[in-house]
């Protein structure tokens, strides 16, 4: 869990909340990489999840990314515990 903890730190550290110029581009493994532009790193609940599933999906955690209700937030499987848990 702790893991988990530290990933969503990260990209809350690496993220600011806001929409951007251009497209957020939903489920795109581009979503980590580096900014080349100042504002890159800006984004709303959908690319928040991307960038959280897919650092997961990085470190060999399942995640996957679930809308609910017009918000969009990641999910990592707990392999432990045999569950999904949601961050948010």
């Amino acid at each position: 869990m702790q893991v988990l903890i530290d990933i969503a730190t990260w990209v809350r550290e690496t993220m600011s909340f806001g929409k951007m110029g251009g497209s957020n581009e939903r489920n795109s493994a581009d979503a980590v990489k580096p900014a080349a532009r100042d504002g890159e790193n800006r984004g709303l609940c959908d690319r928040y999840a991307n960038y959280f599933a897919a650092a997961c999906q990085a470190n060999g955690i399942p995640a996957r990314v679930i809308e609910l209700n017009g918000h969009v937030v990641p999910e990592a499987f707990l392999r432990d515990a045999g569950h999904w848990v949601m961050i948010d």
